[in-house]
């Protein structure tokens, strides 16, 4: 006999409780049997014919949640994000996951990872008959592959409400509709899957027609990307999509959602140093030292040492200081990197700006770089 596959669609049924949530609407899980035969009697015998209907998978979108919407991030650092996606389909469905948009604003494209790799498997059923055991469900016989031991599940009472979640502990499989000798047709026994509540109450008098979906978190790792200069609140704006493999149509996006697009702010890491220190002008074997004894007459040299131990850059960099107290400044002795400097000196109204010796923009201290300033003053 030939198997036909068509798509079933929902049956509208009374209302009836979920542990005292009401259901709208029924449908028919994915590869369900339809089975029934007719039988013919007349004068000298009697003769049967059956048909039989596979239900097809109805792929659907799923439902996306995050944990958190917004994170603060050096540059360079991991941060991670939990997502859990929601099956509402009637069957068994693999999905795809996929970075939808990225917009970095003043740093660079960081690098985005899936814990488990970017495929999805997403269980899901319909419950064929009322349920008669505390926890234990009924779906159509031979579908109890739909779902995994220890999946977690929900189900839906068809108005957008889920009492808890169930994590799957045993499946057992039913028998399909079959006709006997006689012509008859024999009802099937639906597949049981036993579950175990995680949170919410048990389940009792649940009827038939409720969609169960499985519930998978995803953690997403996102190393955020190099400050690059180009705006002054670098961050990440970024959405993902999870598409279903055997419907393209059935897509999610998480920029259609409130509260899934995740914006990072992105820090200058805080591994600077900056360093001040004094020698003797006028003796060749003097160091720079934080604390010098001189005397009156003598030239000093400072020098101002600013260093990025970061895997970032650092913009805007500007120093600022003072001639020193009983000190005259000499002309023309300012240096930057060791090369003479005409512009604004560490002491003027704007401070001085400053940059690593590669940088190409004034302000920047490359990542692994420093900015050294040196000039001179005499002891009055």
């Amino acid at each position: 006999m030939r198997l036909v596959k068509y798509v079933t669609k929902a049956l509208a049924i009374p209302a009836m409780l979920i542990a005292g949530m009401s259901l709208t609407h029924a449908g028919t899980g994915a590869e369900a049997t339809i089975h029934s035969s007719a039988k013919l009697t007349y004068n000298g015998g009697s003769a049967y014919a059956g048909a039989t209907v596979i239900v097809k998978l109805v792929a659907a979108p799923t439902t996306i949640k995050v944990d958190t919407s917004t994170a603060t991030i050096e540059a360079g650092q991991n941060v991670q994000f939990t997502y859990t996606f929601e099956s509402n389909a009637n069957g068994k469905d693999d999905y795809t996951l996929a970075t939808d948009s990225i917009d970095n604003s003043g740093v660079d494209t960081p690098t985005i990872s899936f814990a488990d790799g970017t495929s999805v498997e997403l269980g899901a059923s319909i419950t064929s008959a009322p349920m008669d055991a505390t926890n234990v469900l009924k779906i159509p016989a031979g579908t109890m592959d739909m779902f995994d031991d220890n999946d977690i599940v929900r189900l839906s009472d068809g108005s957008g409400s889920y009492p808890g979640t169930y994590r799957v502990v045993s499946r057992t499989n039913g028998v399909v509709a079959t006709t006997n000798a006689n012509g008859d047709t024999l009802p099937e026994t639906p597949a049981l899957i036993t579950l175990v509540t995680v949170t919410g109450s048990d389940l009792t008098g649940v009827p038939a027609g409720v969609q169960v979906g499985e519930v998978k978190n995803v953690v997403v790792t996102i190393t955020t990307g190099t400050v690059n200069g180009g705006a002054v609140n670098p961050e990440h704006v970024i959405n993902f999509s999870i598409t279903s493999d055997s419907d393209s149509a059935a897509k999610t996006k998480t920029a259609d959602s409130d509260n899934n697009e995740i914006v990072i702010t992105v820090e200058v890491p805080s591994t600077l140093k900056f360093i001040k220190e004094v020698k003797d002008s006028s003796s060749p074997d003097s160091s720079y030292v934080v604390y010098l004894e001189s005397e009156p007459g003598k030239d000093l040299t400072y020098r101002l040492t600013v260093i990025n131990e970061s895997s970032a850059i650092v913009t805007g960099a500007v120093v600022e200081d003072v001639i020193p107290n009983f000190t005259t400044f000499i002309d023309g002795t300012i240096t930057l990197n060791g090369v003479v400097y005409n512009g604004s000196a560490p002491w003027s109204d704007a401070g001085m700006t400053i940059q690593s010796i590669n940088a190409l923009t004034p302000g920047d201290v490359l990542a692994g770089e420093s900015a050294v300033i040196t000039y001179q003053v005499t002891i009055n």
